[in-house]
């Protein structure tokens, strides 16, 4: 039976680069971040409080899976927020790129931005209840 979801790929071209603005930009704090066999990293991330890490993934070329070539190719990533508006302000005054200005939906208010690699994500502030 499965019972939980503890970790999501985001696939990054660069390790050190990917931290600093999963950092900066979001408030990711590093969880872990060693060596386990040469030249390979486990480097997890994720938001103070919760469970859920995000492990930084480099892309491979020649692997089989073409989708780990490149990054900006998997998305569907949501994060919610208790105000979209204002999180998307501080996002763009931090020099994300915005790809969806927050509106109204029957879900909740949502918008949208790309990391540093084009990865998509949504940010989606429930309806108040």
């Amino acid at each position: 039976m499965i019972t939980e979801l503890t970790h999501a790929k985001i696939l990054v071209k660069d390790y050190e680069e990917a931290i600093q603005w999963y950092q900066d930009k979001l408030g990711f704090e590093l969880r872990d971040n060693f060596e386990f066999a040469e030249g390979q990293r486990w480097v997890t991330m994720g938001l103070p409080g919760q469970k859920l890490e995000f492990n930084l993934f480099p892309t491979s070329q020649g692997t089989h899976d073409a989708r780990l070539q490149t990054t900006g190719e998997i998305i569907g990533w949501v994060f919610h927020s208790t105000d979209a508006r204002k999180d998307i302000e501080d996002l763009r005054a931090k020099g994300v790129e915005i790809t969806l200005e927050p509106e109204d939906q029957m879900w909740g208010t949502q918008a949208g931005f790309k990391d540093l690699y084009g990865n998509d994500f949504m940010l989606v502030q429930p309806p108040q209840q």
